[in-house]
């Protein structure tokens, strides 16, 4: 099953939860590519990990570990 769930700014995440990649590196790599593509301006505010984590039905701490990659 995949979650595919538009944010504001609109960018749809496909998260697969019986994949072998875990979450958090999902959701980074996803908006990673967002951002690299353009769909994400660099520096553009994303939405907070609780409301990304309440959106995507996943853990705040999967939302963070992946926000926190994202900064370094």
């Amino acid at each position: 099953m995949s979650l595919n769930v538009p944010m504001d700014p609109p960018f749809p995440l496909d998260l697969r939860p019986d994949d072998k990649t875990p979450l958090h590196r999902q959701v980074y790599v996803q908006i990673r590519a967002a951002i690299l593509t353009g769909r994400v301006r660099s520096h553009s505010k994303l939405p907070a990990s609780r409301q990304l984590a309440r959106a995507l039905g996943i853990s705040r701490t999967t939302v963070t570990e992946s926000y926190d990659q994202l900064i370094s």
